[in-house]
């Protein structure tokens, strides 16, 4: 299928594929269940290329820890990208995107307003990236379903020659499997056949059966058939997902949201363990970004009496798994990571 077949196959009239060289697939999901199907060849895992010592830079101010305002999350993601840059901010971005590139933006917002992604830092971020001379066409804001993103306080949008914030629902999933590690499943056209590059925005937040929902976890809701993945070995399911080519090969950033973090109790909003953190925390490899976050639960837990999320059964081993040999996601040992502190 060729672009113009591919648009045809959205609905409402969504969006030129102008400047997208990849072959289209159809729109509807497989509908099996979880693992490897018989026979079905192995996807190669794509690995991104090492850039050195791990990073992360987390940016903090006491104005976020309210209800933040745009142009204060704004300067707080300007001065973050320049620190793990090294350039200004618009160069910065330029840095990590070209302006022919598309550009998927990863929210989560399976939670509800009071715990997914925060509008206003997508907002901020899509101003950032913009003000550097990224056209609005090239940026989609996404998530499993339109609902769910209407319900978090996204405003849809189906401008064909501006932003569009749409979820998978109304695009579809690949038709054809995709199988990496033991896991087949299918991608979000958004991701498989129309971006470029991922921007992933996940939500810190504490995880009944993952140990922590964060940047690895959050493409559960790129894929068609997340359920099925949970059992037997969740752990080794988010890392087969988050190593597959879709999204290993075009994730370039993680802009995690601490604005608001749940350190016990979630993946669900639970008001009691749902404390205002003021920060965002910015990397180019998400295991070492899972990996701080986890550390950060881990005080907000031992300040309350908790246990540390390694000492609980349903603990964040797939960052282990995500950082082996055979994923090479990232760096999944603390001390090796290197936290930049910035405050604006």
């Amino acid at each position: 299928m060729d672009r113009r077949k591919f648009l045809k196959g959205i609905s409402l009239g969504l969006l030129s594929l102008s400047g997208c060289s990849r072959v289209g697939r159809a729109t509807a999901a497989g509908e099996t269940a979880a693992g490897v199907p018989p026979g079905e060849p192995r996807d190669t895992f794509a690995k991104p290329q090492a850039s050195g010592k791990p990073r992360v830079v987390l940016v903090t101010s006491q104005d976020w820890k309210g209800s933040p305002e745009e142009s204060s999350l704004r300067r707080g993601l300007a001065a973050g990208m320049e620190a793990l840059a090294g350039a200004s901010a618009a160069d910065a971005w330029r840095q990590f995107f070209r302006p022919d590139e598309n550009i998927a933006v990863k929210v989560n917002c399976i939670a509800g307003p009071s715990l997914s992604s925060s509008p206003a830092l997508v907002r901020a971020l899509v101003g950032e990236l913009t003000a550097a001379g990224h056209p609005p066409a090239r940026i989609w804001i996404y998530d499993r379903t339109s609902a769910e993103l209407e319900e978090a306080g996204f405003e849809l949008s189906r401008d064909s020659g501006g932003i569009k914030c749409l979820g998978t629902d109304e695009v579809g999933y690949d038709r054809e499997v995709t199988v990496t590690g033991d896991v087949g499943t299918w991608f979000s056209l958004i991701i498989s056949q129309w971006a470029d590059a991922i921007v992933n925005v996940p939500i810190a937040k504490d995880h009944d059966l993952s140990g922590i929902s964060g940047a690895l976890k959050n493409h559960f809701g790129s894929i068609s058939n997340p359920n099925k993945l949970h059992y037997p070995d969740l752990s080794a399911a988010i890392a087969d997902v988050a190593a597959a080519a879709p999204i290993a090969g075009k994730q370039r950033l993680v802009v995690y949201d601490l604005l608001r973090v749940c350190y016990d109790g979630g993946p669900a909003y639970k008001p009691a363990t749902t404390k205002a953190y003021g920060a965002i925390l910015l990397s180019t490899d998400p295991v070492a970004a899972d990996t701080v976050v986890v550390s950060i639960l881990d005080e907000l837990r031992a300040g309350e009496g908790l246990p540390s999320l390694w000492k609980r059964e349903s603990n964040p081993s797939h960052l282990s798994i995500a950082a082996d040999a055979t994923h090479s996601l990232g760096c999944a040992d603390r001390s090796k990571i290197y936290v930049e502190r910035v405050k604006v």
